[in-house]
């Protein structure tokens, strides 16, 4: 079996007119303000995967820093995991900083997500701060035995729009300090062919 473990999907709204979005959405701006920058849905995704031959995908929006943001990609996500169930594996994606993380956190576990994230802390890494604002995505992914998607990436290589400041001893230190949750770090495998 062929699982994709990190695809993005929008929401029409977003996918049809992402400039409104734009707006306070620095870290999406960054990545997306480009018209040519793509943004799929769940059916071009099925359709993406049945010509790749992957069996399933971990989806989920993008770390929005706004309530209204995040709240109306996870509903799409959840709704897409619905219509496809035996393809998509729902996570439940949002800004960490944001003060109801933990509420959005529970209403989409609530709803049949089977994961936190992807999370992103693209300004300063994982600082003391990051580590902190992990706590309760943590331990709400520990204690509903499911795992945390993190955004990481190589600390060597060219810059590129959404790549954050980070070390392996700053991975080592997340890890340590939350050693029983079940950790997905997307895009690290770049490190190790740098």
């Amino acid at each position: 079996m062929i699982i994709d473990a990190h695809v993005h999907i929008c929401p029409p709204e977003i996918r049809q007119d992402r400039s409104p979005f734009l707006e306070g959405e620095p870290e999406f701006a960054a990545i997306y303000k480009d018209p040519g920058a793509k943004l799929i849905g769940a059916r071009e995704l099925i359709s993406t995967m049945d010509e790749q031959g992957v069996d399933k995908s971990i989806v989920f929006g993008f770390p929005w820093r706004k309530k209204e943001n995040f709240s109306l990609n996870n509903d799409y996500v959840l709704q897409a995991a619905n219509r496809f169930p035996d393809r998509l594996i729902p996570f439940c994606c949002l800004f960490p900083e944001h003060p109801e993380t933990g509420e959005e956190i529970e209403r989409c576990l609530t709803r049949g997500a089977q994961g936190i994230g992807e999370l992103a802390f693209y300004a300063n890494g994982l600082d003391n701060d990051a580590l902190q604002l992990l706590e309760i995505p943590a331990k709400l992914a520990k204690e509903a035995h499911i795992p945390l998607l993190l955004h990481t990436n190589e600390p060597i290589g060219h810059i590129y729009p959404g790549k954050s400041p980070m070390s392996l001893t700053q991975l080592y230190e997340l890890i340590k300090n939350y050693p029983d949750t079940k950790w997905i770090l997307a895009h690290l495998g770049g490190f190790f062919f740098s």
